[in-house]
């Protein structure tokens, strides 16, 4: 589906279904191994499993890009200051490099992290010496008395994506966030719907130790894997057996009926 099977070894394994058993190609553009095709559809892949899906009843959910972040805080307890720092994740894990700038704001300045290259891209950044807090003045029921206490400052972490999928930029608010315990360490979750092109929700779906980080198959609804892996399994094998066994014969019937005509 939507290949040009000119790339080998790649392109000879369809060659070897085709010439022993049901082989489709869908493509928009001929292929060097159109002959050896059971049945050749020239039309948009979406297109083809758009239908398909809704021969064998199956919904299609709309397509969301999930993106999966690390926060880890820690205070300097002796300043009362903050170190920051900010990394995207693939699912396993390994840092993602999909920004072209961080910046960290606050009441009193902007810190902006970049990568040393113009070409380079950023997974995350680190910012040290952020000041969450700050001594105001509140009076009293004596007016000559004012009581000084500690308030959160507004902090805010704006990510500038690469924009591979036409992300805009997106500001975190920190603040719910620091409101707790330091050091402490969560795992977001960005949902951007590329479709209306704004991020539908970003928030902490659990915490997390640098020693032990598992990210869940949250598409999956944190099924296990091997409860993936048999879904994925078992509606291949459905696809496959209605590709050969309902349209093949029926699109073969109607071509038939064509050249007879």
């Amino acid at each position: 589906m939507g290949s040009s099977l000119t790339v080998t070894p790649a392109a000879d394994f369809p060659r070897r279904v085709g010439k022993k058993k049901t082989l489709v190609i869908v493509n928009l553009q001929k292929t060097p191994i159109d002959e050896h095709a059971t049945l050749r559809i020239n039309a948009k892949c979406d297109d083809v499993m758009r239908l398909l899906m809704k021969e064998l009843k199956l919904d299609v959910p709309e397509w969301c890009l999930v993106r999966h972040a690390k926060l880890k805080v820690d205070e300097n307890s002796t300043n009362s200051e903050l170190t920051i720092h900010f990394e995207a994740l693939e699912p396993d894990g390994t840092p993602l490099s999909i920004f072209k700038a961080l910046s960290l704001n606050t009441s009193e300045e902007t810190k902006t992290k970049k990568p040393d290259l113009q070409t380079a891209l950023l997974s995350g950044a680190e910012f040290t010496s952020v000041k969450f807090k700050q001594t105001v003045k509140s009076n009293t029921d004596n007016k000559e008395e004012e009581k000084k206490e500690d308030k959160v400052e507004a902090i805010s972490l704006e990510l500038e994506f690469v924009g591979n999928y036409n992300e805009p930029s997106l500001s975190l608010d920190l603040g719910p966030y620091l409101n707790t315990k330091f050091p402490f360490t969560k795992i977001l979750k960005l949902v951007y719907n590329p479709f209306v092109g704004f991020f539908e929700k970003y928030v902490a779906i659990f915490d997390a130790h640098d020693t032990q980080l598992i990210l869940s198959c949250h598409f999956c609804k944190r099924q296990k894997p091997i409860q993936i892996a048999t879904k994925a399994i078992l509606l291949t094998t459905a696809i496959g057996y209605h590709i050969k066994e309902v349209l093949f014969p029926a699109l073969l019937n109607q071509i038939s009926q064509k050249k007879r005509e």
